[in-house]
C-alpha cells in the first residue's frame, strides 16, 4: 500500500514539474512577443531606418511629416530613408517647411524657429499642379499657400484631369494656419450612378448591377448604356463614352411623366432592347418610358432581327407591331406603328370642349399619339 502511495505521489509531482516546464517556456514566448511589438524598441524598427527629431521655438507646435500630422513639438518618429516634407505651425505664426533628408541608421535634427504671422491657408494636393478653388474662385496650383483668406466658413474643389475631384469645406480664424492635402483618385474606369429617388435597380449593358447610389470602378473604357428603374415612374436610358478617362457620372431624375412603349411580336422569346438595354422578352414587352427618341430592336431565335429609331412622347402611349421575317425567306423584318384598340372603340361625348364619360382619361392621353383632332362640338360617335 505505502509503495502505491508513493508511486502515485512521484507520478503527480513528474506531472507537476512538466506542467511548470511548459508554462515557463509559454510564457517566454510571449514576453518575445511583447518585446518584438513595442514601439520604439529596436527589434520592431527596421535597421535600414533613420531618426527624425523636431523641436520648435513655440512649445506644442503641430508637426507634419510628408504632410500627415505627427504629433506635437519635440518629437522624435523613425521614417524611411530620403527626403521628407517637415511642417511645423502654431497658431499667430508663420509656418515653417523644410525638406530634409534622412540617412539610414542615423539621426536628422530640425529645430523651427517660428516667426509671428497672420494665418494662412496651404494646400498640398497630388497630383501636383491641381487646380485649388475656393468659394467658387480659382486661387492656383497645387501646392499653394495663401494669407489672404478672410475668416470665416470656406468651400474648396481641387480638380485635375483624370482624376476625382475632391470636395469639402474649412474654418479659418484669423491667425490660424490651416492645411489641406491629399492625393486625388484616379477617374480611369470610375462610373457614378445616380438617381432621384434613390434605391432604382441600374442595368448596365444588359448586366443587372444592383441599386442607386452606385460606385463602379474598373469600367472598360468605350460606349455603355445605362438603365434605370424605379415603379411606378418612367424609365431613364442614358448613354456615356468613357474612353477620356475622365469621370462618368450618371444622374436620372425618375419622374411620372413619360408614356407607355409596347412592342407586340410572334415570338415568345423575341428580345425587345432600347438603346441596346434589353426591357423584356415576350410575345407583349411594355415599359413606361420618359419622352426621347430610342434606337428600339427585337431579336428572336429563328427570325430575322430588326431595329429602328423611335420617338416618346412626353404623354400617352405608343403600340408598335414587329413583323418577324424567318430566317431563310424573302423579305425583312420590319416594325409597325399601330394604334391602341381604344383609339378605334372609344365614345366620345364633347361639351364645350371637355372630354366626359368613362374612360375620359385614358382616351386624353390616346389623343396626344394620334394624328387626327379629337371632336369639338356636341358630338356623340356611336360604338362600332
Amino acid at each position: 500500500m505505502r509503495s502505491c502511495v508513493k508511486a502515485m505521489t512521484s507520478d503527480i509531482v513528474r506531472r507537476r514539474t512538466v506542467l511548470e516546464s511548459d508554462l515557463r517556456r509559454v510564457i517566454v514566448l510571449l514576453l518575445g512577443l511583447v518585446i518584438c511589438l513595442l514601439p520604439g524598441t529596436a527589434l520592431a524598427q527596421d535597421e535600414a531606418q533613420g531618426i527624425l527629431k523636431v523641436s520648435s521655438s513655440v512649445k506644442g507646435a503641430i508637426v507634419h511629416i510628408d504632410y500627415e500630422q505627427a504629433g506635437e513639438a519635440p518629437m522624435t518618429r523613425y521614417v524611411d530613408p530620403g527626403k521628407h516634407t517637415v511642417r511645423v505651425s502654431a497658431d499667430g505664426y508663420d509656418p515653417f517647411v523644410r525638406r530634409v533628408p534622412v540617412a539610414p541608421n542615423s539621426t536628422t535634427q530640425i529645430v523651427a524657429n517660428l516667426k509671428p504671422g497672420g494665418g494662412t491657408v496651404e494646400f498640398f494636393f497630388r497630383p501636383l499642379g491641381a487646380t485649388v478653388e475656393i468659394s467658387g474662385t480659382d486661387v492656383g496650383p497645387s501646392p499653394i499657400r495663401l494669407d489672404s483668406v478672410q475668416p470665416g466658413e470656406h468651400s474648396y474643389r481641387v480638380t485635375a484631369p483624370q482624376h476625382i475631384a475632391e470636395e469639402g469645406t474649412f474654418t479659418f480664424g484669423k491667425g490660424g494656419n490651416v492645411l489641406i492635402a491629399g492625393e486625388l483618385e484616379s477617374s480611369e474606369g470610375v462610373v457614378w450612378i445616380d438617381s432621384d429617388p434613390a434605391v432604382a435597380a441600374v442595368s448596365m449593358d444588359g448586366e443587372d448591377l444592383g441599386t442607386t447610389p452606385l460606385r463602379l470602378t474598373e469600367v472598360a473604357s468605350g460606349e455603355h448604356t445605362v438603365l434605370v428603374q424605379a415603379e411606378g415612374l418612367a424609365t431613364a436610358l442614358r448613354s456615356f463614352d468613357n474612353s477620356d478617362g475622365e469621370l462618368a457620372h450618371i444622374e436620372a431624375r425618375l419622374g411620372d411623366t413619360g408614356a407607355t412603349l409596347s412592342v407586340q411580336s410572334p415570338d415568345e422569346a423575341a428580345e425587345v432592347r432600347l438603346d441596346g438595354e434589353r426591357i423584356g422578352t415576350g410575345k407583349k414587352v411594355k415599359v413606361f418610358v420618359e419622352r426621347g427618341s430610342y434606337d428600339l430592336s427585337v431579336e428572336a431565335p429563328g427570325h430575322k432581327p430588326l431595329a429602328e429609331e423611335i420617338d416618346v412622347p412626353p404623354l400617352g402611349s405608343v403600340f408598335f407591331k414587329a413583323d418577324l421575317v424567318a430566317e431563310g425567306e424573302d423579305g425583312q423584318s420590319a416594325l409597325v406603328a399601330s394604334k391602341p384598340l381604344l383609339g378605334r372603340w372609344t365614345t366620345w361625348a364633347v361639351a364645350g370642349g371637355v372630354a366626359v364619360g368613362a374612360g375620359a382619361a385614358v382616351t386624353v392621353a390616346v389623343i396626344l399619339t394620334r394624328p387626327e383632332e379629337s371632336p369639338t362640338g356636341d358630338v356623340v360617335v356611336p360604338l362600332p
